[in-house]
Formats: C-alpha cells, structure tokens, sequence
C-alpha cells in the first residue's frame, strides 16, 4: 500500500491545489506521491485527490471508496487556518472525534456573527416572511458521480421537492452560485458556467417557508433559521440534521454550539487525515 495524490488533469486547478497542500503539509509526514494517471493506482493504494472533476470523478467511482480522501474546501475559509473538508468515495463526510477547543471558539464566532446578520435580515423583512420556496442548485459534478453511484436517488429527492412544491402557494426562487459549474464534458471537465442577477441571498433565506439545498453548505443558514430545509444524504450537514433531529425547539445558545461543534468537527488539518488513514 502506498499513499498518492491524483491531479484532476486541469492544469489551472492542479497547480493552485497542489501548491496550498504541499505550503500547508506538516514536516512529520512524506508528501504523497504525485500521479496523473489513474492507471498507475493499485488497488490497495490510498489516494488523495481534490474535487469532483477530470481524473479526480473516475478516480471516486472505480477505486475502494474507503481509500479515496477527497479534499473539499472548508465553512468559512480563512488565511492562516489551512482546514478542509474531506470526504471518502461514497461522498460522506469524514468527521471528527475531538475537535481542537482554539477551531470550536472560531466556528462558534462565525456561527453567531451569521446569525447576527440573519435576524438584522428577518427585522426588515417581517411582513414578507415565509412567501418562498428558495431551490439552491446542486452541485453539478457530485450530481453526476450520484447519478452513477446511485441512480435512483436524485429522482426520490425531486419526488420529495415536487411533491412539496404542488402542497404550496409559495413563490419558487431558483439561486445558482455564481461560478458553478451548469455544463461539463464527458471527461468531467466544466465548460460553462452560471451567474445570476440577484443579490442578498439572505433575503430569499428569511422570506422562505422551504429551503431546498440538496449539496450547498448554504444549509446552515436554513437551520439557523429553523426553516424547512430539505438536504440529501449528500450535503455535509447531513449527520448534523440526523443527530439534530429536534433542533427546531433548540433556543439560540443551544443551536449556535451544536452546529459550531459540528462544524469544528467536519473541517480537518492534514494530521486529521492521517489518523483516518490508520483506520483504512
């Protein structure tokens, strides 16, 4: 067994993600070594690779799902904290144990500063409030890889939405992330992306009655505002809503530490990874 790191094949991206993992990799640890054809990875090999495109898309739907470690990026990113998402090849999120005390006071601060900002939102709002049903996209590369992993899966969710959609009168928003990939070749590359007209997205958030986020980490803000939000198993709040399930009836010192500590828990230092490895 040996630990690689696999280039997506998109140059742009390759150089920018390879020169901030190699700057924040710890000095205890050989860096990986680097391959760009997935044909050169053995079966027992475990593998790190960033993202959902190129090389890095048939790397998660042909090798060991549990020896795929996908590097996504993190809530609230910040220069000097050089923390990430990782996922495995099913695309669940790794979480964990025991989150450092020094990142749980930050995502706490970043938690309550996002809530702050939300009720100035809801108190100038109030007579529109809950007019809405706001359908965040989905990611259109996961959506892909879900489709061939689990086929009949994105056609439940919108059986779910729709059904929803026919029980209301709610205005329905449709908010794309401005830069999301809305086409992408066979090979998984983008060649077309979306921008949208509108602003002050929290303004939809607090006018809605249904927020449908099926991959976004935009959820949080629907949970902070205990809205109906509908996710799949594929977002990464996904354990949080399952473990939360009461969380409408959480007063606001309770919901700001649960999802601060579960947000501690879901972004990871290159050590983190290690620990995972061993378990492999």
């Amino acid at each position: 067994m040996r630990i690689k790191y696999l280039l997506s094949g998109r140059i742009f991206s390759d150089t920018y993600q390879l020169r901030r993992l190699i700057d924040s990799w710890p000095d205890e640890f050989n860096f990986p070594e680097i391959v760009q054809d997935i044909k050169s990875i053995k079966e027992e090999d475990i593998v790190i690779t960033v993202g959902y495109l190129g090389f890095s898309s048939k790397l998660i739907l042909n090798h060991n799902p549990q020896k795929v470690f996908i590097i996504d990026n993190p809530f609230f990113p910040t220069k000097g904290i050089s923390n990430f998402r990782v996922l495995n090849g099913n695309l669940n999120s790794y979480l964990k144990v025991n989150p450092n005390n020094y990142y749980l006071n930050y995502y706490r601060q970043k938690i309550i500063q996002t809530a702050t900002n939300l009720k100035k939102f809801e108190l100038n709002n109030i007579s529109n409030k809950s007019k809405l049903i706001l359908e965040l996209p989905w990611s259109l590369p996961l959506k892909r890889i879900i489709n061939i992993k689990k086929n009949n899966y994105i056609k439940e969710f919108n059986n779910q939405t729709n059904l929803i959609k026919s029980q209301t009168s709610s205005t329905l928003i449709k908010f794309c992330k401005n830069g999301a990939a809305k086409y992408i070749t066979k090979n998984n590359i983008p060649i077309f992306r979306e921008y949208n007209n509108f602003k002050n997205l929290e303004n939809f958030l607090v006018n809605s009655e249904y927020i449908f986020c099926p991959t976004s980490t935009l959820a949080y803000m629907g949970i902070l505002l205990k809205k109906n939000t509908v996710i799949t198993e594929f977002n990464p709040l996904y354990k949080y809503k399952k473990e939360n399930i009461n969380l409408k009836d959480y007063n606001e010192d309770k919901l700001v530490e649960t999802l601060s500590k579960y947000l501690s828990s879901l972004n990871h230092s290159i050590s983190d990874i290690y620990e995972h490895f061993e378990k492999v």
